[in-house]
């Protein structure tokens, strides 16, 4: 007789299962890197050219400035979508980076199933290739600098 927990395993999908060890792997690294990041006196500052400008612009719309006079090269939503993130966390800056961090995660999963779902007529590779591009996108260190 075949234990409930055996049929259960042997259920799950062993696609699901790999990206499922690899989220959680490439989430707790994050988590990890902010904690570590949370400590610097830089943390609540934000500083860049381009993240500081976003940054601006996020309090202006929160102070009731929604349209800006001048023109920009950036996105133009962006600093609406950081001004919700703000509401949202209350200005806390830990939030809004790992809210950014959950959000690469998501970009990767979904290049992943597009790679791995390609016709192909190596399987095999395809399915590597899938695999090697979810990890190398959730596991490279220096992305984390920059979705956060």
């Amino acid at each position: 007789m075949v234990s409930k927990k055996r049929k259960i395993f042997e259920s799950i999908n062993r696609k699901h299962l790999i990206v499922f060890i690899f989220i959680v792997l490439a989430f707790l690294l994050r988590i990890l890197y902010l904690v570590q990041y949370s400590s610097s006196p830089m943390f609540n500052h934000i500083v860049g050219p381009d993240v500081e400008e976003y940054d601006k612009w996020a309090k202006a719309i929160l102070q009731g400035n929604f349209i800006w006079k001048s023109t920009s090269i950036h996105s133009p939503l962006y600093p609406y979508y950081l001004a919700v993130l703000m509401i949202l966390s209350d200005g806390n800056y830990f939030f809004i980076r790992l809210f950014q961090l959950i959000v690469g995660m998501i970009g990767f999963l979904f290049l992943f199933n597009t790679i791995y779902n390609f016709k192909s007529k190596n399987i095999i590779e395809t399915k590597f290739i899938a695999y090697s591009f979810l990890f190398f996108g959730l596991f490279f260190v220096p992305l984390f600098y920059y979705q956060g």
